[in-house]
Protein backbone atom coordinates (compact mmCIF):
# COMPACT_ATOMS: atom_id res chain seq x y z
CA UNK A 1 0.00 0.00 0.00
CA UNK A 2 2.86 2.38 0.85
CA UNK A 3 4.56 1.62 -2.48
CA UNK A 4 1.28 2.22 -4.35
CA UNK A 5 0.84 5.59 -2.60
CA UNK A 6 4.43 6.56 -3.45
CA UNK A 7 3.84 5.75 -7.11
CA UNK A 8 0.74 7.98 -7.16
CA UNK A 9 2.67 10.88 -5.62
CA UNK A 10 5.53 10.57 -8.13
CA UNK A 11 3.33 10.11 -11.19
CA UNK A 12 1.59 12.93 -13.11
CA UNK A 13 -2.17 12.87 -12.68
CA UNK A 14 -2.84 12.63 -16.41
CA UNK A 15 -1.00 9.29 -16.48
CA UNK A 16 -3.19 7.74 -13.78
CA UNK A 17 -5.09 4.56 -14.55
CA UNK A 18 -8.48 3.76 -13.07
CA UNK A 19 -7.06 1.88 -10.08
CA UNK A 20 -4.78 4.82 -9.25
CA UNK A 21 -7.67 7.29 -9.60
CA UNK A 22 -9.72 5.17 -7.20
CA UNK A 23 -6.87 5.09 -4.68
CA UNK A 24 -6.16 8.81 -5.02
CA UNK A 25 -9.79 9.79 -4.34
CA UNK A 26 -9.96 7.50 -1.31
CA UNK A 27 -6.77 8.94 0.22
CA UNK A 28 -8.13 12.52 0.15
CA UNK A 29 -8.91 13.91 3.59
CA UNK A 30 -12.55 12.85 4.16
CA UNK A 31 -15.39 15.31 4.77
CA UNK A 32 -13.25 18.40 4.00
CA UNK A 33 -15.52 21.08 2.46
CA UNK A 34 -15.02 22.08 -1.19
CA UNK A 35 -12.73 19.12 -1.94
CA UNK A 36 -13.08 15.61 -3.30
CA UNK A 37 -12.95 14.36 0.28
CA UNK A 38 -16.65 15.21 0.62
CA UNK A 39 -17.47 11.94 -1.16
CA UNK A 40 -16.72 10.01 2.04
CA UNK A 41 -17.47 10.73 5.71
CA UNK A 42 -14.88 11.18 8.43
CA UNK A 43 -13.37 8.04 9.85
CA UNK A 44 -15.19 7.03 13.05
CA UNK A 45 -13.38 7.32 16.37
CA UNK A 46 -14.89 4.14 17.79
CA UNK A 47 -16.51 0.88 16.69
CA UNK A 48 -20.01 2.04 17.61
CA UNK A 49 -19.79 5.03 15.28
CA UNK A 50 -18.49 2.84 12.46
CA UNK A 51 -21.45 0.52 12.85
CA UNK A 52 -23.98 3.36 12.84
CA UNK A 53 -26.48 3.10 9.94
CA UNK A 54 -25.89 6.72 8.92
CA UNK A 55 -22.14 6.20 8.59
CA UNK A 56 -22.59 2.99 6.62
CA UNK A 57 -25.07 4.69 4.34
CA UNK A 58 -22.69 7.57 3.56
CA UNK A 59 -19.83 5.16 2.87
CA UNK A 60 -22.08 3.17 0.54
CA UNK A 61 -23.09 6.34 -1.33
CA UNK A 62 -19.43 7.36 -1.67
CA UNK A 63 -18.51 3.94 -3.06
CA UNK A 64 -21.43 4.16 -5.51
CA UNK A 65 -20.41 7.61 -6.79
CA UNK A 66 -16.77 6.60 -7.12
CA UNK A 67 -17.79 3.41 -8.92
CA UNK A 68 -19.90 5.45 -11.35
CA UNK A 69 -16.92 7.73 -12.02
CA UNK A 70 -14.55 4.83 -12.71
CA UNK A 71 -17.08 3.10 -14.97
CA UNK A 72 -17.75 6.30 -16.94
CA UNK A 73 -14.02 6.95 -17.42
CA UNK A 74 -13.43 3.38 -18.58
CA UNK A 75 -16.32 3.66 -21.03
CA UNK A 76 -15.13 6.96 -22.50
CA UNK A 77 -11.46 5.97 -22.87
CA UNK A 78 -10.13 3.75 -25.63
CA UNK A 79 -6.54 4.12 -24.44
CA UNK A 80 -4.86 0.71 -24.32
CA UNK A 81 -2.34 1.72 -21.66
CA UNK A 82 0.61 1.06 -23.95
CA UNK A 83 2.30 4.30 -22.98
CA UNK A 84 1.65 7.71 -21.44
CA UNK A 85 -0.23 10.20 -23.58
CA UNK A 86 -0.14 13.93 -23.10
CA UNK A 87 -3.21 15.69 -21.75
CA UNK A 88 -3.72 17.60 -25.00
CA UNK A 89 -7.21 17.62 -26.41
CA UNK A 90 -7.14 14.95 -29.05
CA UNK A 91 -9.64 13.90 -31.67
CA UNK A 92 -12.42 11.59 -30.56
CA UNK A 93 -12.94 8.63 -32.81
CA UNK A 94 -16.38 7.22 -33.48
CA UNK A 95 -15.39 3.72 -32.46
CA UNK A 96 -16.48 1.28 -29.81
CA UNK A 97 -14.32 0.79 -26.76
CA UNK A 98 -13.06 -2.62 -25.72
CA UNK A 99 -13.54 -1.59 -22.09
CA UNK A 100 -17.02 -0.11 -22.59
CA UNK A 101 -19.55 1.24 -25.01
CA UNK A 102 -18.06 4.70 -25.50
CA UNK A 103 -19.09 7.96 -23.90
CA UNK A 104 -22.60 6.80 -23.05
CA UNK A 105 -22.68 8.91 -19.86
CA UNK A 106 -21.94 12.24 -21.58
CA UNK A 107 -18.72 13.13 -19.77
CA UNK A 108 -16.78 14.41 -22.83
CA UNK A 109 -17.41 18.06 -23.68
CA UNK A 110 -17.71 19.33 -27.28
CA UNK A 111 -14.02 20.31 -27.40
CA UNK A 112 -13.31 16.62 -28.00
CA UNK A 113 -14.80 17.09 -31.50
CA UNK A 114 -17.35 14.30 -31.32
CA UNK A 115 -18.77 13.56 -34.76
CA UNK A 116 -22.01 11.96 -33.60
CA UNK A 117 -23.13 8.62 -32.30
CA UNK A 118 -21.19 6.79 -29.62
CA UNK A 119 -17.74 8.37 -29.22
CA UNK A 120 -14.66 7.57 -27.18
CA UNK A 121 -11.35 9.32 -26.54
CA UNK A 122 -7.85 8.05 -27.16
CA UNK A 123 -6.73 9.71 -23.93
CA UNK A 124 -6.10 7.69 -20.80
CA UNK A 125 -8.61 7.82 -17.94
CA UNK A 126 -6.36 10.12 -15.91
CA UNK A 127 -5.93 12.52 -18.85
CA UNK A 128 -9.70 12.65 -19.38
CA UNK A 129 -10.38 13.34 -15.70
CA UNK A 130 -7.66 16.05 -15.55
CA UNK A 131 -9.47 18.17 -18.16
CA UNK A 132 -13.13 17.26 -17.62
CA UNK A 133 -15.58 20.09 -17.11
CA UNK A 134 -17.81 20.33 -14.04
CA UNK A 135 -20.81 19.18 -16.08
CA UNK A 136 -18.93 16.15 -17.33
CA UNK A 137 -17.92 15.24 -13.79
CA UNK A 138 -21.54 15.55 -12.61
CA UNK A 139 -22.63 13.14 -15.36
CA UNK A 140 -19.85 10.72 -14.40
CA UNK A 141 -20.85 10.67 -10.72
CA UNK A 142 -24.57 10.39 -11.56
CA UNK A 143 -24.07 7.30 -13.71
CA UNK A 144 -27.10 7.98 -15.91
CA UNK A 145 -26.78 7.04 -19.58
CA UNK A 146 -26.93 10.17 -21.72
CA UNK A 147 -26.06 12.38 -18.75
CA UNK A 148 -28.20 14.58 -16.55
CA UNK A 149 -26.65 18.03 -17.17
CA UNK A 150 -25.00 19.88 -20.03
CA UNK A 151 -21.23 19.36 -19.96
CA UNK A 152 -20.50 23.07 -20.49
CA UNK A 153 -23.20 24.91 -18.56
CA UNK A 154 -24.01 22.25 -15.94
CA UNK A 155 -27.72 23.01 -16.49
CA UNK A 156 -30.16 20.05 -16.31
CA UNK A 157 -31.00 18.59 -19.71
CA UNK A 158 -34.38 18.65 -21.46
CA UNK A 159 -35.25 22.20 -20.48
CA UNK A 160 -38.08 23.67 -22.55
CA UNK A 161 -36.57 26.53 -24.59
CA UNK A 162 -40.01 28.01 -25.27
CA UNK A 163 -40.53 28.97 -21.63
CA UNK A 164 -39.77 32.42 -20.28
CA UNK A 165 -36.73 33.15 -18.14
CA UNK A 166 -38.57 32.90 -14.82
CA UNK A 167 -40.30 29.69 -15.89
CA UNK A 168 -36.98 28.15 -16.98
CA UNK A 169 -35.42 29.02 -13.63
CA UNK A 170 -38.32 27.38 -11.81
CA UNK A 171 -38.03 24.28 -13.98
CA UNK A 172 -34.28 24.12 -13.36
CA UNK A 173 -34.83 24.43 -9.61
CA UNK A 174 -37.28 21.54 -9.65
CA UNK A 175 -34.95 19.32 -11.65
CA UNK A 176 -32.12 20.04 -9.22
CA UNK A 177 -34.29 18.49 -6.51
CA UNK A 178 -34.90 15.26 -8.47
CA UNK A 179 -33.40 12.15 -6.85
CA UNK A 180 -30.83 10.22 -8.90
CA UNK A 181 -31.39 6.50 -8.31
CA UNK A 182 -28.00 5.49 -9.70
CA UNK A 183 -26.24 7.97 -7.39
CA UNK A 184 -27.47 6.57 -4.09
CA UNK A 185 -30.80 8.44 -4.32
CA UNK A 186 -29.06 11.77 -3.87
CA UNK A 187 -30.73 14.88 -5.30
CA UNK A 188 -29.08 16.34 -8.36
CA UNK A 189 -28.00 19.49 -6.51
CA UNK A 190 -26.08 17.33 -4.00
CA UNK A 191 -24.33 15.48 -6.83
CA UNK A 192 -23.36 18.86 -8.31
CA UNK A 193 -21.99 19.98 -4.92
CA UNK A 194 -19.86 16.84 -4.55
CA UNK A 195 -18.69 17.09 -8.16
CA UNK A 196 -17.62 20.70 -7.63
CA UNK A 197 -15.43 19.69 -4.68
CA UNK A 198 -13.85 16.82 -6.61
CA UNK A 199 -13.31 19.12 -9.60
CA UNK A 200 -11.32 21.52 -7.41
CA UNK A 201 -9.15 18.72 -6.03
CA UNK A 202 -8.43 17.40 -9.52
CA UNK A 203 -7.55 20.90 -10.77
CA UNK A 204 -5.21 21.52 -7.81
CA UNK A 205 -3.43 18.18 -8.28
CA UNK A 206 -3.09 18.77 -12.02
CA UNK A 207 -1.62 22.25 -11.51
CA UNK A 208 0.96 20.92 -9.04
CA UNK A 209 1.94 18.13 -11.44
CA UNK A 210 2.30 20.63 -14.29
CA UNK A 211 4.71 22.72 -12.20
CA UNK A 212 6.74 19.72 -11.02
CA UNK A 213 7.06 18.18 -14.49
CA UNK A 214 7.83 21.41 -16.39
CA UNK A 215 11.66 21.02 -16.24
CA UNK A 216 11.42 17.46 -17.49
CA UNK A 217 9.02 18.39 -20.30
CA UNK A 218 11.29 21.26 -21.40
CA UNK A 219 14.24 18.87 -21.43
CA UNK A 220 12.24 16.41 -23.54
CA UNK A 221 11.76 19.15 -26.14
CA UNK A 222 15.39 20.33 -26.17
CA UNK A 223 17.45 17.23 -25.37
CA UNK A 224 15.27 14.15 -24.74
CA UNK A 225 18.29 11.86 -24.44
CA UNK A 226 19.41 13.15 -21.02
CA UNK A 227 18.28 11.36 -17.88
CA UNK A 228 16.60 12.86 -14.81
CA UNK A 229 19.85 12.70 -12.81
CA UNK A 230 21.71 14.58 -15.55
CA UNK A 231 18.93 17.18 -15.67
CA UNK A 232 19.17 17.74 -11.90
CA UNK A 233 22.95 18.09 -12.19
CA UNK A 234 22.63 20.71 -14.95
CA UNK A 235 20.06 22.68 -12.96
CA UNK A 236 22.32 22.59 -9.89
CA UNK A 237 25.34 23.84 -11.88
CA UNK A 238 23.27 26.67 -13.39
CA UNK A 239 22.11 27.70 -9.91
CA UNK A 240 25.65 27.63 -8.51
CA UNK A 241 27.08 29.59 -11.44
CA UNK A 242 24.38 32.14 -12.25
CA UNK A 243 22.79 32.71 -8.84
CA UNK A 244 25.68 32.06 -6.43
CA UNK A 245 28.48 33.12 -8.80
CA UNK A 246 30.66 30.12 -7.94
CA UNK A 247 33.43 29.12 -10.35
CA UNK A 248 33.12 32.16 -12.64
CA UNK A 249 35.85 34.43 -11.14
CA UNK A 250 33.47 37.31 -11.82
CA UNK A 251 32.59 37.58 -8.15
CA UNK A 252 36.27 38.16 -7.36
CA UNK A 253 36.31 41.01 -9.87
CA UNK A 254 33.24 42.56 -8.23
CA UNK A 255 34.87 42.23 -4.81
CA UNK A 256 38.04 43.96 -6.00
CA UNK A 257 35.99 46.89 -7.27
CA UNK A 258 34.42 47.24 -3.85
CA UNK A 259 37.75 46.80 -2.01
CA UNK A 260 36.36 43.75 -0.25
CA UNK A 261 37.82 40.26 -0.12
CA UNK A 262 34.46 38.56 0.23
CA UNK A 263 32.88 36.69 -2.66
CA UNK A 264 29.90 38.60 -4.06
CA UNK A 265 27.22 36.44 -5.72
CA UNK A 266 26.27 37.33 -9.28
CA UNK A 267 22.64 37.88 -8.33
CA UNK A 268 23.72 40.44 -5.71
CA UNK A 269 25.67 42.65 -8.09
CA UNK A 270 22.64 44.48 -9.39
CA UNK A 271 21.62 47.14 -6.92
CA UNK A 272 18.21 46.53 -5.39
CA UNK A 273 16.13 48.64 -3.07
CA UNK A 274 15.21 47.36 0.36
CA UNK A 275 11.61 47.01 -0.84
CA UNK A 276 12.73 44.43 -3.41
CA UNK A 277 15.00 42.56 -1.00
CA UNK A 278 12.80 42.39 2.11
CA UNK A 279 9.07 42.42 1.48
CA UNK A 280 6.15 42.46 3.94
CA UNK A 281 2.45 43.03 3.34
CA UNK A 282 0.86 45.41 5.85
CA UNK A 283 -2.64 44.21 4.91
CA UNK A 284 -2.29 40.47 5.66
CA UNK A 285 1.07 40.37 7.41
CA UNK A 286 2.59 38.07 4.79
CA UNK A 287 6.40 38.10 4.78
CA UNK A 288 7.09 35.02 2.62
CA UNK A 289 9.47 36.51 0.05
CA UNK A 290 8.44 34.04 -2.66
CA UNK A 291 4.80 35.19 -2.50
CA UNK A 292 5.47 38.67 -3.83
CA UNK A 293 5.41 39.60 -7.53
CA UNK A 294 7.19 42.63 -8.96
CA UNK A 295 5.43 44.27 -11.90
CA UNK A 296 8.49 45.76 -13.56
CA UNK A 297 6.46 47.61 -16.17
CA UNK A 298 4.54 49.70 -13.63
CA UNK A 299 6.97 49.39 -10.73
CA UNK A 300 4.38 47.76 -8.46
CA UNK A 301 5.12 45.16 -5.79
CA UNK A 302 2.07 42.90 -5.32
CA UNK A 303 1.30 40.43 -2.53
CA UNK A 304 -0.11 37.27 -4.12
CA UNK A 305 -1.59 36.18 -0.79
CA UNK A 306 -4.19 38.96 -0.64
CA UNK A 307 -3.64 40.94 -3.85
CA UNK A 308 -2.56 44.16 -2.11
CA UNK A 309 -0.14 46.48 -3.93
CA UNK A 310 2.54 46.76 -1.24
CA UNK A 311 4.62 49.39 -3.06
CA UNK A 312 4.13 51.29 -6.28
CA UNK A 313 6.29 53.26 -8.67
CA UNK A 314 9.46 51.56 -7.47
CA UNK A 315 12.55 53.03 -9.11
CA UNK A 316 15.21 50.76 -10.60
CA UNK A 317 18.48 51.76 -8.95
CA UNK A 318 20.80 49.76 -11.18
CA UNK A 319 22.25 50.39 -14.60
CA UNK A 320 19.98 50.81 -17.58
CA UNK A 321 21.55 47.95 -19.57
CA UNK A 322 23.53 44.87 -18.67
CA UNK A 323 27.09 44.87 -20.02
CA UNK A 324 28.85 41.67 -20.98
CA UNK A 325 32.55 41.25 -21.61
CA UNK A 326 33.59 42.53 -25.03
CA UNK A 327 30.42 44.59 -25.55
CA UNK A 328 30.08 48.35 -25.78
CA UNK A 329 28.77 50.03 -22.64
CA UNK A 330 25.37 51.50 -23.57
CA UNK A 331 24.68 52.92 -20.12
CA UNK A 332 24.31 56.69 -19.84
CA UNK A 333 24.09 56.67 -16.07
CA UNK A 334 25.58 54.65 -13.28
CA UNK A 335 24.21 53.09 -10.13
CA UNK A 336 22.38 55.10 -7.49
CA UNK A 337 24.56 57.21 -5.14
CA UNK A 338 25.98 55.26 -2.22
CA UNK A 339 25.31 57.11 1.07
CA UNK A 340 28.47 55.55 2.56
CA UNK A 341 30.66 57.58 0.17
CA UNK A 342 31.15 61.34 -0.03
CA UNK A 343 29.33 63.57 -2.52
CA UNK A 344 32.55 64.11 -4.45
CA UNK A 345 32.91 60.36 -4.91
CA UNK A 346 29.28 59.82 -5.87
CA UNK A 347 29.26 62.70 -8.35
CA UNK A 348 32.60 61.85 -9.95
CA UNK A 349 32.64 61.30 -13.70
CA UNK A 350 34.49 58.37 -15.23
CA UNK A 351 35.81 58.57 -18.79
CA UNK A 352 37.50 55.58 -20.41
CA UNK A 353 38.04 53.91 -17.07
CA UNK A 354 39.86 56.93 -15.57
CA UNK A 355 38.29 59.10 -12.87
Amino acid sequence: AAQHKSNMNNKPFWEFKTAEIDGWVRQLAPAVPNTGGMLFPKKPVDVASAAAPEHKSRVLVGNTLLGNLIHALNSASSHDGGGPLSAKRQKVENVSNAKGKGDVYGILDPSFAKSGGVASSELSTGAILSRMTLGGLVNALAGVEGGVVDTLTCIPLENDSTLGESARKEETRKKMEVLIATAGNLPLKEVVRLARGLHRSVAARTEMDILSTTPRRIADLLCPEISDSELRSIRRRIHDTVVLGLGTHSSAHAASLEDDDKEVPVSARTAKSETEQWKRCDACGNNAQSEFVLDRKNGDLICTNCGTVVSESIMHEGSQFRKFEGEEDRNHHGDAPNPLFSNSHNMATTLGGMS
